[in-house]
């Protein structure tokens, strides 16, 4: 059995649109991944609302940075690694920039690969779906929204850099119209279906 960890933010954790609770696992991507794949893989969630890559939130506990060594070391063995983290990096209070959270992303991955004392997994890297600032939002703004729309390009020059597979989300989903943000269930089943399918086609 191959374990696959999952690590992301809220999209990964499963989070409403709208502040309506969590999806249930059957809904959730990671959820549908299980299933898409079937009993040869284990699929290992590790979702938490507000996370970022290398940035500290009002909030304790977000950064990934912090938490992704003893997160590997907690699941190990592992066979692959599936990255999804950016929007809440794109948070008007950072002041990042695309090349900074770029920067961050690769910090996660490398402490990622360092933790594997055991294993080698292979790692995707997934750029977020794009978010849409809304003018009644207190965490975004316009230039949170150019900024998310830039992640892509940096994630695959990141994905390169550290020997990882990429995939542009927002080619495939985009967030609920109703916060802009987040997955409805349509879009985790076809986030499911896609990242199935990448994994299944490169043998994986």
């Amino acid at each position: 059995m191959k374990n696959i960890l999952c690590f992301g933010d809220s999209n990964t954790h499963g989070y409403i649109p709208g502040g309506k609770g969590r999806y249930p696992f059957n809904i959730r991507w990671t959820g549908r991944l299980q299933k898409n794949l079937g009993n040869g893989y284990y699929v290992i969630e590790e979702g938490l609302n507000g996370r970022t890559t290398i940035f500290e939130d009002t909030i304790p506990g977000r950064r990934a940075i912090d938490y992704i060594a003893p997160c590997v070391r907690t699941h190990a063995p592992l066979d692959i690694i599936i990255f999804m983290l950016g929007s809440n990096d794109c948070k008007f209070e950072f002041n990042a920039d695309e090349d900074d959270i770029a920067e961050g992303m690769q910090q996660v991955v490398e402490t990622a690969k360092g933790a594997c004392q055991d294993c080698s997994p292979q790692i995707l890297i997934i750029s977020p779906p794009y978010l849409s600032w809304q003018k009644w939002s207190s965490e975004f703004n316009e230039r949170s929204e150019a900024v998310c729309r830039k992640l892509a390009d940096k994630y695959k020059e990141v994905a390169s850099r550290t020997g990882s597979m990429f995939m542009d989300a927002s080619k495939f989903v985009k967030p609920s119209g109703e916060d802009m943000l987040h997955l409805d269930e349509n879009g985790h089943k076809k986030l499911a279906d896609v990242i199935a399918e990448k994994i299944l086609k490169n043998q994986l």
